[in-house]
């Protein structure tokens, strides 16, 4: 029993930006995402007396960043080679453009742990996938 296989679909080439216009783009969200990653870290504290909340509190706070990271890690790799990079990449901006309304609104530590969970995280992701595209194309020393 033999199998036809059915023709090939065509792939169509993958959307390029000139440098001109890409190089800025890159920079602003490689500059938020670091940003929004190290500029909830030291408000914590501040919350802590301003709210009043145990010190274990406080840990939490903290150790779900290394959770969501983990998780961010397992996780973000495969998606991105089942989906793309780009999809991915835009999903990590508005996660983390909603973490960060979620953290400047927050009213009380529960709203502040959800903020600086996996969404917090997505910039490590975001960060490799970027030195890769640049790697790729040329664009940055290895």
């Amino acid at each position: 029993m033999s199998r036809t296989l059915s023709p090939s679909r065509t792939t169509r080439p993958p959307r390029t930006f000139p440098a001109k216009a890409a190089f800025p783009g890159l920079a602003l969200v490689f500059a938020a995402f670091f940003f929004a990653a190290g500029a909830p870290t030291p408000l914590l504290s501040l919350r802590q007396q301003e709210w009043g909340f145990s010190a274990g509190t406080l840990s939490l706070a903290f150790a779900i960043y290394a959770i969501g990271l983990l998780a961010a890690l397992l996780v973000g790799g495969s998606l991105s080679d089942h989906l793309g990079r780009r999809p991915v990449m835009l999903i990590a901006l508005y996660t983390e453009l909603i973490a960060m309304i979620a953290f400047m609104v927050a009213s009380t530590i529960t709203w502040v742990i959800i903020a600086r969970a996996p969404p917090r995280n997505r910039h490590r992701h975001c960060d490799r996938r970027i030195q890769r595209s640049h790697r790729r194309a040329g664009t940055v020393p290895p």
